[in-house]
């Protein structure tokens, strides 16, 4: 017990803790992020239960491109109508297939590819965006086009050896030995 207040110290600290709660307190809810939680939950229930109108269907739902369109576009429509980021991983959930599916069909050379190259150039500006914006993490925004969407922040390097004379191109077998050459070699040659 302390002879200048009269309290146990664990009274003492108690007191302390409620002066310092009144005099910085907690901005906004308490349980702010439980209650985000539960609302994210729902959300993806809902999708969810969207998804399942499309269970049964086989990998044949995308041969035809329109189809495809037609799938991604109810998609984005349905997660932003439920308040979700569309990602490939949706969109491959929402159609019923496998997310290598997705990839493999990117990779083709005919109309399907091009459409969701489209719509992954569409992820990436939402997300381009939305971390503009702030209205996601940037950081999180920053993640996510370089780990999924395949984006860089180098630019790509372009090599051009130019030795400054009219003569003949350089072959790209023959430029390292050329680089190895001190000025006096180079005379010579």
């Amino acid at each position: 017990m302390s002879k200048e207040t009269g309290m146990t110290s664990s009274e003492a600290g108690k007191q302390r803790l409620i002066a310092n709660q009144k005099a910085h307190p907690q901005r906004g809810p308490k349980n702010l992020k439980g209650e985000e939680l539960k609302a994210h939950n729902q959300r993806m229930g809902k999708f969810m239960g969207a998804c399942k109108k499309n269970r049964g269907f086989s990998t044949q739902i995308i041969t035809d491109s329109k189809m495809l369109i037609s799938k991604i576009d109810e998609y984005i429509a349905t997660a932003e109508g439920i308040g979700l980021f569309p990602t490939m991983t949706g969109l491959a959930l929402y159609c019923d297939i496998d997310i290598n599916t997705l990839y493999a069909l990117e990779k083709l050379s005919d109309e399907r590819s091009q459409v969701i190259k489209k719509y992954r150039t569409y992820i990436s500006e939402f997300f381009n965006q939305s971390g503009l914006t702030s209205s996601t993490n940037p950081i999180f925004s920053i993640y996510y086009g370089k780990s999924v969407l395949g984006q860089s922040d180098q630019a790509p390097i372009d090599i051009n050896v130019n030795m400054g004379s009219q003569s003949q191109a350089i072959l790209p077998e023959d430029a390292e030995n050329i680089i190895n050459l001190t000025p006096e070699e180079w005379k010579n040659k």
